[in-house]
């Protein structure tokens, strides 16, 4: 279960209808997929080790939104060349890679 991110906070990033909770557990998973990859960018072992007083700094945040929205929309054809195009997802993380 996502530590940092709602999906409910999801759902209002990505402009999914919050009354609709089908893909609920789907965008649960999505949440736990993009946790684990920012983990595995910043070349970390825990996304704890970048927390400050117990949160996860907003850029990171961010970093799993735009990462979990990308997923969604792109459940079938979803590619992880494309990503590593995506300046912002990286300038939100560059400055915490370990």
């Amino acid at each position: 279960m996502s530590k940092y991110i709602t999906v409910q906070f999801l759902k209002a990033h990505s402009r999914i209808d919050d009354w609709n909770d089908a893909d609920d557990d789907y965008l649960q998973h999505i949440l736990d997929t993009a946790e684990a990859q920012l983990c595995n960018d910043l070349q970390r072992g825990s996304l704890d080790e970048v927390c400050v007083d117990g949160e996860l700094p907003t850029p990171l945040q961010h970093a799993i939104l735009i990462l979990s929205a990308y997923l969604y929309e792109n459940r079938e054809a979803a590619n992880p060349a494309k990503l590593n195009d995506n300046g912002i997802y990286w300038g939100l993380i560059s400055h915490y890679i370990k």
